[in-house]
């Protein structure tokens, strides 16, 4: 049975996504439902279209800062949430 998790389009109410951070969003739903616990590497396998692991975190900073997601403390690997 497949999980789905309900992302509202705007959280906060004030803040819309980028095509880029939406795009990473999805691919984070995609790849939490195939790997638990996803790295970025994971991540990118998941998105559509090309993304770099690398611009995969910075799109993550900023869905964290728009309050879509939240992201482990420094050196702390695979524990990104979906809020």
């Amino acid at each position: 049975m497949d999980t789905y998790y309900i992302i509202p389009l705007d959280p906060t109410g004030t803040k819309e996504l980028n095509p880029g951070e939406r795009e990473v969003l999805e691919a984070l739903k995609l790849a939490i439902r195939r790997y638990g616990n996803p790295s970025l590497r994971e991540i990118a396998k998941c998105a559509k279209t090309a993304i770099y692991h690398p611009m995969i975190h910075t799109y993550l900073r900023k869905l964290a800062d728009k309050g879509y997601v939240e992201l482990p403390p420094p050196r702390r690997a695979r524990g990104i949430k979906l809020l």
